[in-house]
């Protein structure tokens, strides 16, 4: 399947282009290996997040960030990117770091990772969700940018909860035409009704 954070691809999907509609419609399933840094656990991947740069972006058309999660193992997970020009072969582009930053101390996570193309296409954006780093207790969604995919900007913080009553999974980082502001989509996990929220 193609989607990214919480907001699925589908057909009521707003400005998503149609070739990646059609892809995740119309062909068969097939397994991408996408490349990480753990070796023999390269296939147990998560939150993968694509991005088509219709223009290219620094050689490739298609870009995706995603954590690796083999077994169910949230100790591995940080943000990876990797690029592809056919959907289907995915590469880690010369000179990007793979994962991205160094894992959060534990007990804590990096996941959930959301990856977009700036208004302008000159830059990436990613958004991601660190849970519990060194036992702070902390929700902490945040943001890197990139000019090149291959250097990224150091990480700031947008938002900030407290474990148990106020979480942001699966965050996804969509730019509203209408009010033209980027706002950021995602549900409080550590909620029992697992509402909706909107930053």
């Amino acid at each position: 399947s193609v989607s990214g954070g919480g907001t699925g691809i589908n057909r009521d999907t707003p400005d998503v282009p149609l070739e990646m509609l059609s892809m995740a419609m119309t062909q068969p399933y097939t397994k991408a290996a996408l490349p990480t840094p753990y070796g023999a656990v390269a296939g147990h991947v998560l939150h993968t997040s694509p991005v088509v740069c219709e223009g290219g972006f620094n050689g490739y058309k298609y870009w995706m960030a995603y954590t690796p999660y083999p077994n169910g193992d949230a100790a591995y997970e940080n943000p990876c990117i990797c690029a592809s020009n056919d959907f289907y072969n995915w590469v880690l582009p010369a000179g990007t770091p793979n994962p991205l930053w160094d894992r959060p101390a534990a007990p804590g996570y990096a996941a959930d990772t959301h990856l977009s193309l700036s208004q302008d296409g000159t830059s990436l954006q990613l958004i991601w969700r660190v849970r519990n780093e060194a036992g702070d207790n902390l929700n902490k969604i945040m943001l890197s940018m990139s000019a090149d995919g291959k250097t990224w900007t150091s990480p700031v913080v947008l938002w900030t909860g407290s474990i148990v009553n106020s979480d942001f999974a699966s965050p996804s980082l969509i730019y509203d035409k209408y009010s033209a502001k980027w706002v950021i989509l995602g549900f409080n996990l550590d909620d029992a009704n697992k509402p909706l929220r909107k930053i």
